[in-house]
């Protein structure tokens, strides 16, 4: 018989343990030198996330998270576009320009 078939779910209450002699006082009142204890665990939290903190501060020293492994962009955070980038651009301009109207204005690195 498996721990189920003599007292389903009814096992897992307090005066079912009791009834049956189950000794649970190990898991539901633990003395005070076993364990660990609540203020180790902040303690150990703290020391954590202080660690992340520095981390952090760490890689925002030397150019942030990069991912990709590529280049960092430049201080304004912007990359001039590609060659290929700025006539595709134009091209997706020029394609819903009402007729007559001005050219597509010049790209924000043409201006620079």
């Amino acid at each position: 018989a498996t721990p189920a078939a003599d007292g389903g779910p009814a096992r897992f209450s307090k005066r079912y343990r009791d009834a049956a002699g189950i000794d649970d006082s190990r898991w539901t009142e633990p003395d005070a030198e076993e364990g660990v204890s609540t203020s180790t665990l902040l303690l150990a939290g703290a020391l954590v996330l202080a660690g992340a903190y520095v981390l952090h501060q760490e890689r925002q020293k030397q150019g942030g998270n990069r991912v990709g492994g590529g280049a960092a962009a430049p201080a304004g955070g912007r990359r001039a576009p590609t060659p290929a980038a700025e006539a595709a651009r134009r091209a997706f301009l020029d394609k819903f320009q009402a007729p007559g109207s001005v050219a597509a204005p010049e790209s924000w690195s043409a201006r620079r």
